[in-house]
């Protein structure tokens, strides 16, 4: 009886070792035959933008100083920020907000996904563009500005809610 079960188990092993090697094998030759497909774009897509917000994350806390100049990293001001931090992910951006907000598609606030730029006006600005931040999902926007430096706000924050201008994408599957 035991040898009837050793020789089972063998078999069941051989069998399942034989299924695992022509699954790799399968997987190898789709692998390096098959084109790229839109779920693996997405990924590289969701890869990226996952990079900028660590990106991003790196500098929280960093101090806001209005005029920042571009290339250092020891204060920012909103628009050196995101352009830095663009940077860092291999999309170059110009250098100030209402300029910024000139680049990729427009999205309507309702579809905001992460790694878009959100835009605002501020009191120096008036009417125009004044500010820019990245949103990050879960209704938060990271961004630079006065106080606290680097940071997490939500979008729905009185002062930013009030203030909204408009929303640009600039990572977009090709």
């Amino acid at each position: 009886m035991k040898s009837l079960l050793r020789q089972g188990l063998v078999t069941l092993a051989i069998l399942i070792l034989s299924l695992v090697a022509l699954a790799q094998s399968a997987w190898a030759a789709a692998a390096s035959h098959s084109p790229v497909t839109s779920n693996q774009v997405q990924s590289d897509e969701e890869t990226l933008k996952a990079k900028l917000i660590a990106e991003a994350e790196k500098h929280l806390g960093t101090p806001y100083e209005f005029g920042a100049k571009v290339g250092q990293t020891n204060t920012f001001d909103c628009s050196s920020f995101v352009k830095h931090v663009f940077k860092q992910i291999g999309i170059e951006l110009p250098r100030v907000s209402k300029d910024q907000a000139k680049v990729g598609r427009f999205v309507s606030l309702s579809q905001l996904e992460v790694g878009d730029l959100v835009f605002f006006t501020t009191p120096r600005t008036g009417n125009e563009i004044g500010h820019v931040g990245i949103y990050a999902g879960n209704g938060q926007f990271i961004h630079t500005y006065g106080e606290g430096g680097v940071k997490y706000t939500p979008m729905d924050h009185a002062y930013w809610k009030s203030r909204y201008v408009t929303a640009r994408r600039v990572i977009q599957s090709q």
